[in-house]
């Protein structure tokens, strides 16, 4: 059984409201790292001296925001009270962490949402240093040292501003976004049914209508020249205004730089990265250590008494297939005994590469020939773990799947002289063995639990300052880091693949010359078993059949009679008809 008044107060929190009619329920603590007025992270804090109307309590305001709104409207955004850029206007020297959070400058901590943040006011310069609650209660307040931590000068204990402390009820409410005016005005401008009627005996259309510029407030504003600006207020438009040029100017130097670099890159790299070496026709016997496989029926009929052996099983030569050819190739490359070289550039820096080609030569080609025609460029390493490692290689945009250079998997390579004992090992990540593709991971530490699961192929030569940088780089739930770490590209320096495929190629096109030969050899042994006595068919070629058959017959005809006149020989040839021959004969050897 619920009461009426239990009712009413379930019907409030269900709708957001309490039992006065007021906004009510969750409060909305505005996050230290944010603008109360743009609620977006600032990037140049200041704050109000009455914000909160009293000078122990302040909101934090990006300079960008709050300048313009007060200028415009002279409120505090938070509190409605008058306030004034020329007397009213603080800003915050404030310090960031490697990683980019706002920490305390004494005890090196980043804030947290349950840090205490104070900060102490530098005299009437219109400036404040924050700090950790805990180090200036402990450094200052409890030993009675007014004096500041970092600048020297003296304080008083009422320039202290507290700007976060979680314990503190009535900061929360200040901090709370329900409570901020300028929100409430928003309210009411899209819900003036809300509030009817104000404190002051004023309708809401009516606050609406007078406070609807506030709607703009996140609208830059440039002051007229007829506006006039404190010292601290000029301070703060001149580095917010220098800031933002000089960042823009930065961002687009290095845009036009990076693009420019891979232009050039590019034009110069992709003529040899695109085209990998053609084979031409190779015979099993060309192959390296005379590689090569048996066919089905081979092998069976020597496992089956149901098969017969296959006829084919001797050392005849014919055309290799594909799977030979590589196979053959990974043997040279083996043979070779040369590492390759692979710089990785990232979004954190360069990392240098020596890839293991001599030791896991399939493995190797795979990176290579990926990273050569530049497969991992704009891809992004999707997953790291502090301690563990950090793993890549996924096709761009995507963090999962890709595709090994010959289009599916191919088979784990493990050497017992390449573990995962260290960091900066690369290896490949897998499904399950024999399952490699494109993605690979770069460790961390050691990780003996991976060894004979994962092929190591190669390690980090230089850019370590890099992958600790990546490490340190926060992550989510999933392990994906926060900030995108991105490769920009690959450049390949050493190629031991690629040199020892050209090579092989140049050496299969010797091959099937010295073939052509032989087999012209064999057709003019062939040809000359009827040449003519005395004519040379090596030295003047294979002439026509008809020709070859005639003058075999004259041949015939002078070597069986030698009786006759002195102007025959024989019985039908005459001497002047062979000196047309020998003649003949002559002039085409010289020809």
């Amino acid at each position: 059984y619920l009461s009426a008044r239990e009712q009413r107060a379930s019907a409030s929190l269900r709708s957001g409201r309490n039992a006065t009619g007021t906004s009510a329920g969750l409060q909305r603590r505005l996050p230290f790292n944010c603008c109360a007025l743009s609620l977006n992270p600032f990037e140049n804090p200041v704050i109000l001296r009455g914000s909160g109307g009293k000078a122990s309590a302040g909101v934090i305001f990006d300079a960008a925001s709050i300048v313009p709104y007060v200028m415009r409207h002279g409120v505090d955004p938070i509190t409605g009270t008058a306030a004034s850029v020329r007397t009213d206007l603080i800003r915050l020297s404030m310090e960031k962490d490697e990683a980019g959070q706002w920490h305390c400058p004494v005890l090196g901590r980043p804030f947290g949402l349950r840090s205490k943040v104070v900060c102490v006011l530098q005299g009437e310069d219109g400036t404040a240093n924050v700090y950790a609650g805990e180090a200036v209660e402990e450094l200052n307040v409890r030993a009675k040292n007014w004096t500041d931590l970092i600048s020297g000068k003296k304080f008083k204990r009422e320039d202290i501003i507290t700007l976060m402390d979680p314990d503190d009820v009535e900061h929360g409410k200040l901090r709370d976004i329900n409570n901020f005016v300028h929100v409430k005005d928003r309210r009411l401008a899209y819900h003036p049914s809300e509030n009817n009627t104000g404190d002051d005996g004023s309708t809401a259309e009516a606050k609406s209508i007078s406070l609807s510029s506030s709607l703009t407030s996140a609208v830059p504003y440039v002051p007229s020249g007829n506006v006039r600006l404190n010292s601290t207020a000029s301070r703060i438009m001149q580095k917010y205004t220098a800031d933002l040029a000089k960042k823009k100017a930065a961002e687009a130097d290095l845009k036009r730089k990076r693009e420019a670099e891979e232009a050039a890159a590019k034009s110069a790299e992709e003529p040899a990265k695109n085209k990998r070496p053609r084979y031409p026709v190779v015979y099993t016997e060309d192959l390296v250590g005379g590689y090569r496989m048996n066919s089905v029926s081979a092998t069976s009929g020597l496992t089956c008494t149901g098969m017969a052996v296959s006829r084919d099983m001797h050392n005849s030569s014919r055309e290799a297939t594909e799977a030979e050819i590589l196979e053959s190739t990974l043997v040279a490359v083996r043979r070779l005994k040369k590492k390759g070289y692979v710089r990785i550039e990232t979004t954190l820096g360069n990392i240098n590469v020596e890839i293991d080609c001599d030791i896991v030569p399939r493995t190797a080609a795979n990176f290579l020939g990926l990273a050569s025609s530049q497969k991992y460029d704009n891809s992004i390493f999707h997953r790291s773990i502090p301690d563990f490692m950090i793993q890549g290689g996924a096709p761009a945009g995507k963090t999962s799947g890709g595709e090994s250079i010959w289009g599916g998997a191919f088979p784990d390579e493990f050497d017992d002289r390449l573990k995962h004992n260290g960091r900066g090992l690369l290896s490949m990540a897998n499904a399950g063995p024999g399952t490699n593709k494109s993605q690979f991971f770069i460790t961390y530490k050691s990780c003996g639990h991976l060894d004979r699961k994962h092929s190591v192929f190669g390690r980090v030569v230089g850019g370590m300052d890099v992958l600790r940088a990546m490490e340190d780089v926060p992550t989510n739930k999933k392990d994906r880091p926060r900030t995108e770490i991105k490769i920009i590209r690959t450049v390949v320096f050493v190629d031991p693949v690629r040199e020892t495929e050209e090579a092989e190629v140049r050496r299969y096109e010797e091959k099937a010359r010295e073939r052509e030969m032989r087999a012209q050899e064999r057709e003019i042994r062939t040809a000359g078993k009827n040449s003519v006595p005395g004519v040379t068919l090596g030295t003047i070629g294979v002439q026509d059949r008809k020709e070859v058959d005639a003058l075999k017959t004259d041949a015939d005809k002078m070597a069986k009679g030698n009786a006759g006149g002195s102007n025959r020989i024989g019985k039908y040839i005459s001497i002047a008809k062979l000196q047309n021959i020998d003649e003949g004969m002559a002039a085409k050897k010289k020809f």
